[in-house]
């Protein structure tokens, strides 16, 4: 990816605005960024979300973003959701990198940690724990609620030295914010060659790339019997059923799995599927439409 793309001002630009529903936010940022947007701005309006990306114009955008709406579409059919709405429109004179960074605000987590991008970094307040992460990835900002979540419960959970297992880790910003936290060792994985390269761009941009194992590799293949003490999943609903037992497994007694990214509805299935794994649960909530657990492997036993 063209880490300078959007950078270049007085050229012409193709805005592309889908309307979609939270549950399909993180897959078309993603799908957005693989066909070539450098940033992804996300605005909440009412049940739906409204994304933003701009493409320098030319004859293949109408092409690659169509290829993003049958992906979403596909996935709509699959869930029985509203299918997205697509809208293109020329823009002119537009410096995208500025656009991204009028939606783009620092934020803070719980006591002690704060969340923005490279340019506001002068911004942490004395005491706080910087975790820096670069919208223009668009693989996760620390906006979504999901991502709070985990973040909030992270600084709840982790105890200093204790090892931490960052899966599904798209921009890193989980791994970062574990080493913040005292946690180590870390290790960051995702199946997505291009959440590999975001999360290794955000870990050098807070100085931890020689701190971090990062792995491209799919759930917990590269597990091993009771080796964390914290493992941190923000994916998806399904990943509760599929790779449950292996969380359960590579945990230490007295572990913790985060978990994240299922609706709130789905909070009921969540909990039946941690208990017949083995684990105790510790926490249960949600944020808007959706919902985070804590669950803990039996210290004895």
């Amino acid at each position: 990816m063209d880490k300078d793309a959007g950078h270049t001002p007085g050229i012409r630009w193709t805005e592309v605005e889908l309307r979609l529903l939270p549950g399909q936010v993180e897959l078309a940022a993603l799908l957005l960024n693989q066909v070539g947007a450098p940033g992804v701005v996300q605005e909440d309006v009412g049940d739906e979300v409204i994304l933003r990306a701009a493409f320098p114009a030319d004859d293949t955008v109408g092409e690659r973003v169509t290829g993003v709406k049958r992906a979403l579409d596909s996935l709509a059919c699959e869930l029985n959701w509203r299918p997205p709405e697509l809208l293109m429109r020329p823009l002119k004179d537009v410096d995208w990198s500025v656009e991204i960074k009028k939606h783009f605000k620092p934020f803070l987590v719980g006591q002690t940690l704060w969340v923005g991008p490279p340019w506001s970094i002068d911004e942490c307040p004395d005491g706080r724990f910087a975790v820096v992460v670069n919208p223009g990835l668009a693989f996760g900002t620390g906006y979504h609620p999901t991502t709070r979540m985990c973040l909030e419960a992270m600084e709840a959970s982790i105890r200093r030295g204790e090892s931490f297992w960052d899966v599904g880790c798209g921009s890193g910003i989980l791994s970062v914010a574990a080493c913040r936290l005292g946690a180590a060792p870390v290790r960051a994985s995702d199946v997505d060659p291009q959440a590999i390269e975001a999360a290794r761009d955000n870990l050098e941009r807070n100085g931890l790339a020689e701190k971090v194992e990062v792995v491209q590799t799919e759930g917990m293949d590269q597990g091993s019997d009771e080796s964390w003490h914290v493992v941190a999943s923000n994916v998806h609903f399904e990943y509760v059923l599929a790779d449950g037992e292996r969380v359960f497994q590579s945990l230490k007694k007295g572990g913790r799995w985060i978990l994240s990214g299922f609706l709130r509805e789905q909070s009921g299935a969540v909990r039946s599927s941690l208990k017949d794994i083995g684990f105790l649960e510790e926490r249960l909530v949600a944020s808007e439409e959706w919902g985070m657990a804590v669950a803990l492997k039996a210290p004895v036993g």
